[in-house]
């Protein structure tokens, strides 16, 4: 009896052992197949001490992958970009980080407005949107003969990307004849440069731009396209 019980328990042991490397060796493997060694890790100009610390758990596939979507992220960071077409299809490399400049934009957009900037700039400025009206008013027919609307849109700190993308929403949502004009009106940010950028856009982009002073004792600056 005794002699039976010692040979079950070395079998236990044996199984347990047994499992227990199997275990150890597949964690060891995936942990290692996950990450990629830091000479692969495509970074430009200076780096910061801790940069490469902070990027590395980011790579999980191989240095020929990165290289693709580092030229990727480097076009939609051009001149015109991603955002000077169509929407860019969404996809697990928008919020890659590919230098240290990606990194101080998302820890900027972050600090500044509390969603990821990098994501927001790569989008691009045109999405599609799913129209949300109840089905009766879907149904519902609606006179041709309708007056100019202006559209309002006032916003406090907003990052550049998102604000532009909600102009280029209104514009390509709207029939050119029902839009007379969109009216931002920055309400006071402490930012600064989006009231630059945004008119710098927008006489790039748009083909009639005017601007009216702010209205006396309010502190918002206005802004018309």
């Amino acid at each position: 009896m005794g002699s039976v019980t010692l040979r079950y328990f070395c079998y236990g042991c044996f199984f347990t052992s047994v499992t227990w490397s199997i275990l150890l060796f597949l964690y060891f493997s995936l942990g290692q197949d996950s990450q990629v060694s830091l000479h692969h890790v495509p970074v430009q100009g200076p780096q910061s001490p801790g940069l490469l610390h902070r990027l590395q758990p980011r790579y999980t596939r191989n240095p020929g992958a990165q290289r693709r979507d580092q030229g990727v992220g480097q076009r939609e960071r051009g001149k015109g970009g991603a955002n000077a077409g169509k929407a860019a299809d969404l996809s697990p490399e928008m919020g890659m980080i590919f230098n240290e400049q990606d990194q101080e934009v998302r820890d900027m957009g972050y600090h500044k407005h509390a969603f990821n900037v990098l994501i927001s700039n790569r989008l691009g400025y045109h999405r599609d949107l799913p129209d949300t009206r109840n089905d009766k008013c879907k149904e519902h027919p609606y006179p041709i003969a309708l007056p100019a609307a202006s559209v309002v849109i006032c916003f406090f700190n907003e990052a550049l990307s998102a604000l532009l993308r909600t102009v280029h929403s209104v514009l390509d949502r709207t029939p050119a004849y029902l839009l007379h004009e969109i009216i931002l009106v920055d309400d006071n940010s402490e930012l600064g440069k989006s009231h630059t950028d945004t008119h710098r856009h927008t006489h790039r982009h748009t083909h009639r731009h005017t601007h009216r002073p702010a209205a006396p004792g309010t502190g918002a600056k206005p802004e018309l396209i």
